[in-house]
């Protein structure tokens, strides 16, 4: 099976990149970051909630609402949660809005003091009109009362409190996603649920369902982000949902996001042509079909007659008074709206394949029946796996192709599988990616194991990794080329763990000599998370390495440290991965040690540097050489400077000059030998 970015089969797929393809490439994965970072520009950070005492302890049963909250959005690994701020009259509540503080919402329920609820909320709208307004009441006759009137068009919102605090996440979201679905759909086309639902306790009781499966999809897709930012990111990029409660509601939300629809939630019974229509929902999902054949819609409603009704619509259906409701809506997001894995299946739906991300779906594609293949295409089941996945760009790409655009089946294959090559290779190009063993050394050329600094070493070429990705970098001549071996930094976090976890964080009062920390450092014990990653490193790693000192001081630009501290080589080819993984642990706490050694002191010593600002970091990183009659060794070691402080003759100091050695650089470093 060939590796991520390989050719797959040489008389298709092999090329050669040009400049201009790497710079276009550098260009789509910038603006796609770019675009990501900018996405809910609007978000809903201060809540003002106006109740009464008396409602205000029923909400928050006994003082605990504003927990319940904070629980939900923790328990949702949300990176933020609005705050509450109560007011328990109207007038205090305008006081509060009148003040220098910023509210973004204001949820009321039916007693706000001495005002009516409809009063109050006119006169917000009079004072702040984009400020919006929710009531929220409980299912008695007074609130059913003010829904028949027309006082209830003035809020923008209307919902009933069921003792579930995740109303009140999907209040907000609903709130947020009105405000940013124009901008985000633009932005990078971020997907679009429209939900059309007329009755207020039904969508009192669905929305907590939709958000919440969305948040869990999220949360799956963020477990594989590149990066910490790439995570956050793509929780931001999670479908939106829209909510109408008429036809025409619907409709116009559909046309104006036509593009990025990724599916339909409808009731059966509202309003259309401002009449009840007991087909209205059946009507709208014939429509939809018509201009998306493939698009997902799920009917809903208390008349079992109705299920047949989707049936010769060709849509889903569930029944609103259903039992097990919540499992039937995320059973059908889970499969239609690509929130699962992607389960290749035959025309008969006979299944021949899963996969769980894009690393496993492109293995899939290679092996999957031709007949799969054309299935999955045919319904633009691809597409919409990958937008369910904030793939937008990707997705795009592959959605309007058809068989019809390919030679035959196996072309429409090797396009699937390049596409999918391009785009890992692209996503991993400007970033440190955390160490993953089936992308690590084909799609990801430089990870990170850990948190912390990666130590200047280690900073400085991932740096120029960078710098050789953006520009195109590859080659000074036609038969040489630079670039960075493959490389995993252990941050420093791991370094403060292992001497505290090991009782060593006061080593450097303690009068040991070399010999005795070497000894004490291999005998204590790596952090059991290090270990875990390392067991995975060494599974990929099969060839000669070196373990190097990647200090916070080391590589500095006015102190630098080159030569204080160790790098050890390890041959790394025996074939117990135990074995291979014993040395590779023992090489970084010697790394660690040598932190502590006696010319490592002295030297810190002499710098106007304090000790405890120094920590380390450790790289590992791939040989380049050759085995000649059964031993391995390394090409040619050496220092490259940009500016030569010692010219002579006709060169410049800004000729720059390099000094390189046969073999490691011990020559070079201790400045005893090496070519000029």
């Amino acid at each position: 099976m060939p590796e991520y970015g390989r050719t797959y089969h040489p008389s298709v797929m092999k090329h050669a990149e040009s400049s201009t393809t790497r710079e276009q490439s550098r260009q789509r994965v910038s603006m796609r970051l770019q675009g990501f970072q900018s996405l809910m520009p609007y978000r809903v950070r201060e809540v003002l909630l106006v109740a009464s005492r008396y409602d205000s302890f029923i909400l928050e049963e006994e003082g605990q609402l504003t927990e319940l909250f904070l629980k939900e959005y923790d328990r949702l690994n949300l990176r933020y949660a609005p705050r509450l701020n109560s007011a328990p009259s109207a007038q205090q509540a305008l006081e509060m809005l009148a003040s220098d503080r910023r509210f973004d919402m204001v949820i009321l329920t039916m007693h706000p003091g001495e005002m009516d609820p409809a009063d109050f909320a006119r006169e917000v709208k009079a004072r702040f009109p984009n400020l919006p307004v929710v009531l929220l009441g409980y299912d008695n006759r007074e609130f059913q009362e003010l829904l028949d009137s027309e006082d209830a068009t003035v809020f923008d919102r209307v919902f009933v409190w069921t003792g579930d605090a995740r109303i009140l996440l999907a209040i907000v979201s609903l709130v947020e996603d009105a405000l940013n679905v124009e901008h985000d759909t633009r932005t990078v086309g971020v997907e679009v649920i429209v939900f059309i639902e007329d009755s207020v306790h039904f969508v009192s009781s669905v929305l907590p369902i939709l958000y919440g499966k969305l948040m869990k999809q999220s949360q799956r897709l963020i477990s594989e982000g590149i990066t910490v930012s790439h995570k956050v990111l793509r929780m931001r990029a999670r479908p939106k949902i829209l909510h109408a409660s008429t036809f025409e509601e619907g409709w116009e939300a559909f046309e104006r996001y036509r593009q990025n629809i990724l599916g339909v939630i409808s009731d059966m019974r509202f309003s259309r042509q401002g009449r009840m229509d007991a087909t209205a929902g059946a009507r709208f999902a014939a429509k939809v079909r018509e201009e998306n054949p493939g698009l997902p819609v799920l009917l809903q409603s208390t008349d079992p007659a109705n299920a047949e009704v989707a049936r010769l619509v060709g849509v889903g259906f569930v029944r609103k008074d259903a039992p097990h409701l919540r499992q039937q809506i995320e059973k059908f997001m889970l499969g239609s709206f690509g929130f699962g894995p992607f389960e290749f299946r035959l025309p008969d739906g006979h299944r021949v394949a899963e996969a769980n991300n894009l690393r496993e779906l492109r293995r899939c594609l290679e092996t999957v029946p031709a007949d799969s293949l054309v299935f999955h295409a045919a319904g633009q089941h691809f597409s919409t796996w990958l937008k369910a996945r904030t793939e937008f760009r990707l997705a795009a790409a592959l959605r309007p192709k058809q068989l019809s655009d390919y030679r035959d089946v196996e072309d429409m294959r090797l396009h699937l599988i390049r596409a999918l090559d391009d785009f890992l290779r692209e996503a991993h190009q400007d970033a440190i990616a955390d160490f993953r063993p089936d992308t690590f050394g084909t799609i990801a050329s430089f990870s990170r194991i850990g948190g912390g600094s990666l130590g200047g070493k280690a900073r400085g070429l991932a740096f120029l990794n960078t710098l050789l990705r953006e520009h195109g970098v590859d080659a000074v001549h036609e038969d040489v080329r630079v670039q960075v071996p493959p490389s995993a930094a252990i941050g420093t976090e791991y370094f403060d763990a292992f001497l505290e976890e090991n009782g060593l964080t006061d080593v450097a009062g303690r009068e040991w000599s070399d010999a005795q920390i070497r000894e004490v450092f291999v005998a204590a014990r790596l952090p059991t998370r290090l270990l875990r990653r390392l067991r995975g490193l060494v599974r990929v790693m099969n060839y000669p390495v070196a373990v190097r000192s990647s200090s916070l001081l080391e590589d500095s630009q006015h102190q630098p440290f080159a030569g204080v501290y160790e790098t050890y080589m390890l041959a790394n080819i025996d074939p117990d991965e135990e074995a291979r993984l014993h040395d590779l642990c023992t090489a970084i706490k010697l790394v660690y040690a040598s932190t502590f050694s006696r010319k490592a002191r002295a030297y810190l010593e002499a710098t106007p540097l304090r000790p405890e600002k120094e920590k380390m970091a450790v790289l590992i990183q791939k040989l380049i050489g050759r085995p000649h009659e059964g031993r391995f060794y390394p090409s040619f070691s050496g220092v490259a400077r940009s500016y030569n402080y010692y010219p002579f003759g006709r060169v410049k100091p800004r000729d720059g000059a390099a000094v390189v050695a046969l073999g490691l650089g011990r020559l070079v470093v201790e400045g005893t030998g090496g070519l000029q």
